[in-house]
């Protein structure tokens, strides 16, 4: 499934981060596999609780190499994290 984010230049956290969600709720038994064309790479990940399912997600933007990314989403007010696998894509 391809998505599209926000993308914010220098984050408070060091680097950028990209704000995105999906067009359905995450379902915590099921894992989404979803393709950043901008930044050409690929994700699954799998909500790590329901409340997750619902949240707005962000994530520092990743830069190649990197296999895995941690993803980051408020619950109760607390900031909290998931882990996604990240393939990259190349350009032909």
């Amino acid at each position: 499934m391809p998505f599209d984010g926000t993308a914010i230049n220098g984050s408070p956290w060091d680097g950028d981060e990209l704000h995105f969600s999906f067009p359905f709720p995450l379902n915590p038994a099921l894992t989404v596999i979803a393709t950043c064309l901008d930044y050409r790479f690929c994700m699954a990940i799998t909500a790590t609780s329901h409340h997750a399912a619902h949240a707005p997600l962000s994530m520092r933007l990743p830069k190649p190499p990197a296999l895995i990314a941690k993803v980051f989403y408020i619950e109760s007010g607390v900031k909290k994290s998931m882990i996604a696998a990240l393939t990259w894509l190349r350009y032909e």
